[in-house]
């Protein structure tokens, strides 16, 4: 082989690799994009799978008819319907702060006797609690985030929460009945009762 030809061996070899390091470069950046892009679509169907979850949970305890009684008597202490058989005694009550006294009188523990009324009302909140504490060992488990748990359960956090003889009662039923798990939910609420559903805590 002359000078002539070698040098063009040489350059010509030169010039492969300098192809092959753009195209190594290329092949490298596709590959990572790739793997993004798969990532990606893992924690989309991910989030979409989590939000399915407390979205049909939520349901559960909402279409619970234990759950529906509690609720009403968070929500409204004073319109207890007339249809619940169970609730006839708050019902024939008029004034919204003897409701809020005839359900503290319900969750108290200390009471000398116990009414069937009262074990009726304690059964309510019992199931509800029970739906509750599946949410918070939930997010603390890391199944499901506090931001898209929230968004459904705030307003009655918030109910739970406020200063007045039924939210305190509720309290102090969940603290006496020893539902810890309850506890720790409650102070996930914010202090208003709408939460903006952005949140990503």
């Amino acid at each position: 082989m002359n000078n002539l030809s070698r040098h063009w061996t040489t350059g010509e070899g030169a010039m492969i690799e300098l192809l092959k390091d753009p195209i190594e470069i290329v092949t490298h950046a596709v590959g990572a994009l790739a793997i993004v892009f798969g990532v990606y679509q893992y924690y989309r169907s991910e989030k979409w799978k989590r939000l399915e979850f407390v979205s049909k949970s939520y349901k559960e305890t909402i279409d619970d008819a234990l759950c529906q009684r509690a609720l009403t008597l968070i929500d409204y202490p004073a319109d207890i319907i007339s249809s619940v058989p169970d609730l006839k005694e708050f019902s024939k009550k008029d004034d919204c702060g003897l409701h809020k006294v005839a359900l503290a009188s319900a969750l108290d523990f200390s009471q000398d006797e116990v009414t069937a009324l009262d074990v009726e009302v304690r059964k309510y909140f019992d199931r509800l609690f029970v739906y509750m504490e599946q949410f918070e060992r939930a997010i603390r488990a890391g199944l499901v985030k506090e931001a898209e748990v929230l968004p459904y359960f705030n307003y009655w956090i918030y109910k739970i929460n406020t200063e007045d003889s039924a939210g305190a009662a509720i309290r102090k039923y969940v603290e006496e009945a020893e539902f810890d798990d309850v506890e720790r939910f409650l102070k996930r609420g914010s202090a208003s009762p709408e939460i903006e559903t952005s949140s990503s805590r």
